[in-house]
């Protein structure tokens, strides 16, 4: 994902917002990305999602004492159907970081992009 494509969601100009290098290294991202991928999975059925990694990170200081994490995160899918293989997907997972309770909330949790792996075609018609 390049860089203009990723402020597209930064929703608040008025925000101070700055990229964190190495999230791939970085063990706190990595956790709360873990985090997002578990709180939107929460309560779902016919699909499970399962978190690979967080690729980029933008960190937004909010006034109300917290930071604003916007996270790309790639995650395994599957749906729990026969025949569906696993394929990654990729979504923008916007984490509050509540630093008086410390505490995190999930506020956002959106597709960016197709899966890089689809399902197999079945053709209902030729058989």
């Amino acid at each position: 994902m390049s860089n203009n494509s990723v402020a597209t969601v930064v929703p608040n100009d008025r925000e101070d917002c700055k990229q964190i290098s190495n999230v791939e290294y970085n063990e706190y991202l990595q956790a709360m990305g873990k985090f997002a991928v578990e709180e939107h999975t929460h309560n779902m059925s016919g699909i499970e999602r399962k978190f690979i990694s967080v690729g980029f990170a933008v960190v937004c200081s909010v006034p109300v004492g917290g930071d604003k994490y916007h996270l790309l995160v790639k995650v395994d899918e599957f749906i729990l159907a026969p025949s569906f293989p696993k394929y990654e997907k990729l979504y923008m997972a916007t984490v509050l970081h509540n630093k008086v309770n410390h505490s995190w909330a999930l506020l956002r949790f959106e597709n960016v992009a197709p899966p890089t792996v689809y399902p197999p075609s079945i053709d209902y018609l030729d058989a």
